[in-house]
C-alpha cells in the first residue's frame, strides 16, 4: 500500500531542526499542544483502519460484527462521530432531548462505521494517494484519491478544529463527489417527516443489524 502526502513546509522546518538538535546532542524545547497536521490525522487513521481490514481473523462470517467494532475503533481517533450525527440530522437536533441525541450519536457512528468500512474495504490493499491539505482558518480539507485498477475514486476528508488548539477532527467525508452528511441528511429528515424519530432509530436499528 503506497500512501503519498504533501507535508507543510513549516512541518518539515520544525522536523530538520529536531533532527539537527539531535545529532549533535544539542536539547530543545518540544510542546506537547503541538496540533497534528490535518494530513497526518487522517494518514494516522487510514494506516489504523487498513490494519483492521488486513487482520485474517477478522475476515470469517462469524467475525462481522467484531470487525465492525475494531472499524469503528480504528476511525473513531479522529471522527467526530456527535458532531457528525448532529451535522446529519439538521435542524431537529435543536428540539431532541439529551438522551436522543445520545442515543442518535450512537446509533449514526454504528452505521457510519458500517458504510464506511464497507466502502473502504472495496479498495483494501489498493493504492491510496494524499493528493492536497488545504487550511481555512479552523476548517481543513485533506483530499485523497484511492486508486482502484487504475482508476482514481477522490475521497477527501473534511475536518474542524473548533478552539485553534483542540485538534482536528473529521466532520464530513466527501466520496467521489457527493457528501456523507448531505447525503444521510437528506434521507433521514425524510423518514423523520414520514414516520417520525422514533421510526428513523428504528430503520437505523434494523440496517445496523
Amino acid at each position: 500500500m503506497l500512501f503519498k502526502i504533501k507535508i507543510n513546509i513549516n512541518i518539515i522546518v520544525i522536523f530538520c531542526f529536531i533532527l539537527f538538535c539531535y545529532l549533535l546532542n544539542i536539547p530543545y524545547a518540544y510542546s506537547e499542544d503541538v496540533i497534528t497536521p490535518p494530513g497526518i490525522v487522517i494518514k494516522d487513521t487510514l494506516d489504523n483502519l487498513f490494519m483492521v481490514l488486513e487482520r485474517e481473523d477478522l475476515k470469517a462470517p462469524g467475525f462481522k460484527q467484531k470487525r465492525r467494532e475494531a472499524v469503528k475503533s480504528a476511525i473513531s481517533i479522529s471522527f467526530n462521530f456527535r458532531e457528525m450525527a448532529k451535522r446529519t440530522i439538521g435542524r431537529p437536533w435543536r428540539t431532541m432531548t439529551e438522551n436522543e441525541r445520545d442515543d442518535f450519536t450512537v446509533l449514526f457512528s454504528d452505521f457510519l462505521s458500517m458504510t464506511y468500512g464497507d466502502k473502504i474495504e472495496e479498495y483494501n490493499n489498493e493504492e491510496v494517494m494524499f493528493k492536497k491539505e488545504l487550511i481555512y482558518g479552523r476548517r481543513a480539507e485533506v483530499r485523497t484519491d484511492l486508486i482502484h485498477e487504475g482508476a482514481a475514486y477522490p475521497m477527501n476528508y473534511r475536518l474542524l478544529n473548533k478552539n485553534n488548539s483542540g485538534g482536528w477532527f473529521v466532520y464530513d467525508i466527501v466520496i467521489n463527489g457527493v457528501s456523507l452528511i448531505v447525503n444521510y441528511r437528506s434521507q433521514f429528515n425524510g423518514i423523520i417527516r414520514k414516520d417520525g424519530l422514533k421510526g428513523l432509530f428504528e430503520k437505523l436499528r434494523k440496517k445496523i443489524k
